[in-house]
């Protein structure tokens, strides 16, 4: 039989306590077994074979055990080297093999990326304010902006106060074109230079969704001495946002390479660390130009007081971070016109290259047995049930954090948003099913009723005396 199990393996698995060194035959077995590893030769396989069964000896036939085997590493080896290959049964290994192409089919044929409800909802009044705006029903493009926030934007007019209007440069952002809003300001001047005009709608009703929170932003960032504190705050929150994002890719890649992924699962967990790596180099850029903003503050501050610089300097910062928010929600949208039109054309692999949410939807939905298909070679081998449960626990932080993404996107395949992987557990429906059992009761009169787990002792009694009591009548 083949010898599937390597070296490294087979240290991680006959690792002992720090009490319990390594004798000089178990060491006689790690030399004879990279040595079989490097050149794989019938001669050092036998070599092997001898020292495994050298080591078993020295145990007076307790060898199973011993801490070494604990987690079967000795029993499977020595298997592996002495054991007939078993006899596999090839259509059921090739109905495997093709289960993940039958997956792949289910899942996405007929499948569309569409936006997820709130931005969905900010696109259909987007495209009615647009609508209105043709037929020449509103002053000016900015009145969109201001009906996404309820003409929030006076709060940038109100709190500024007089700083604002220390600053010509935020005259004109203030109130331009008389109904369009501070932000229907920033937005009219930036969106043409980053945004091609044919997806303009779109990245401003994504932009919508989070327009309280960058209005919030702008108002702070143009208030002297207030502006300093909150574009440090904002520059140390991007570093760490960065720094998880780097964690939690550096924890995917980590745990892929411990399930045994194929080729298509493997794609998978690329487009999940492609997802992290872009939110923490989006972090990272957000974080550069809140540094670079506070340097411009701390400067103006020596200068003359940030009365009349640190309005501007937030300003120019302010449409950095907006330049930065369109860019990424225009590239979403490029992706997911891609992915729809790959899946339209025929399901592939592809699709995962197309669009990395695709990839994140994958892992959430496949089955043990197709994220971790390599161990299909292994079926019927010394060990290979071992093997799976030992590295099962790496495949389930894998799907929560593909889950974790999915929810975290733009963007949804509907399609798929009732599959169990999905669908959050309902905790109240969990606590009530908790309770029933032990809060079903009877009253005096033979009724079942409920009571709340607070109160469950002295009215149980209660009505378990008012039970034997009925049933005394009735009979």
């Amino acid at each position: 039989m083949p010898v599937t199990m390597i070296y490294k393996e087979w240290r991680q698995l006959t690792k002992g306590d720090w009490i319990q060194p390594c004798s000089r035959a178990l060491q006689e077995v790690d030399r004879a077994f990279r040595t079989f590893e490097k050149t794989r030769l019938i001669g050092a396989q036998s070599q092997l074979r001898h020292r495994l069964q050298e080591w078993m000896a020295t145990k007076n036939g307790a060898w199973k055990s011993s801490v070494r085997n604990h987690r079967n590493a000795v029993e499977s080896l020595y298997l592996q080297l002495t054991r007939i290959p078993p006899a596999v049964h090839a259509p059921a290994v090739a109905a495997m093999e093709a289960e993940t192409d039958k997956l792949l089919r289910k899942l996405f044929q007929g499948a569309r990326l569409t936006w997820r409800g709130e931005y969905s909802r900010a696109f259909q009044q987007e495209a009615r304010v647009r609508l209105k705006l043709t037929r020449g029903l509103v002053e000016s493009p900015g009145v969109a902006y201001n009906n996404a926030g309820n003409n929030k934007i006076g709060l940038l007019e109100g709190v500024g106060g007089t700083a604002l209007n220390a600053a010509s440069v935020l005259q004109a952002a203030q109130n331009p074109r008389g109904s369009g809003g501070g932000l229907g300001f920033l937005i009219s001047t930036v969106k043409d230079a980053v945004v091609p005009r044919a997806a303009q709608g779109e990245v401003i009703a994504g932009i919508r969704v989070v327009y309280p929170n960058f209005e919030k932003e702008l108002v702070a960032a143009v208030i002297p001495f207030l502006g300093l504190g909150t574009a440090a705050v904002s520059t140390v929150a991007s570093y760490s946002i960065a720094f998880k994002r780097e964690l939690d890719s550096q924890a995917v890649e980590r745990h892929g390479n411990r399930v045994y992924a194929g080729t298509t699962p493997k794609m998978g967990i690329d487009a999940m660390i492609k997802i992290l790596d872009r939110e923490r180099n989006a972090e990272l850029i957000a974080g550069s130009l809140g540094l670079a903003e506070l340097g411009g503050k701390l400067a103006s501050l020596l200068a003359d007081g940030g009365i009349a610089t640190n309005p501007a300097v937030g300003l120019a910062g302010s449409l950095m971070r907006l330049m930065n928010i369109m860019r990424i929600i225009y590239r979403d949208i490029k992706e997911r016109d891609a992915a729809n039109a790959a899946i339209k054309a025929g399901v592939s692999l592809e699709i995962f290259n197309t669009s990395p949410l695709v990839g994140c939807y994958f892992i959430a939905c496949a089955p043990t047995s197709v994220v971790m298909d390599q161990i299909i070679g292994r079926i019927g081998q010394p060990g290979w049930m071992d093997l799976v449960e030992r590295n099962r626990k790496h495949l389930i932080p894998l799907k929560e954090r593909a889950v974790a993404l999915i929810h975290e996107s733009r963007f949804e395949i509907r399609s798929l948003a009732k599959r169990p992987a999905l669908v959050a557990p309902n905790k109240s429906k969990l606590h009530w099913m908790k309770w029933k059992p032990q809060n079903t009761t009877w009253d005096t009169h033979g009724r079942c009723g409920a009571v709340q787990p607070s109160t469950y002792g002295r009215r149980a009694r209660l009505n378990r005396t008012g039970r034997q009591q009925h049933l005394q009548l009735a009979a």
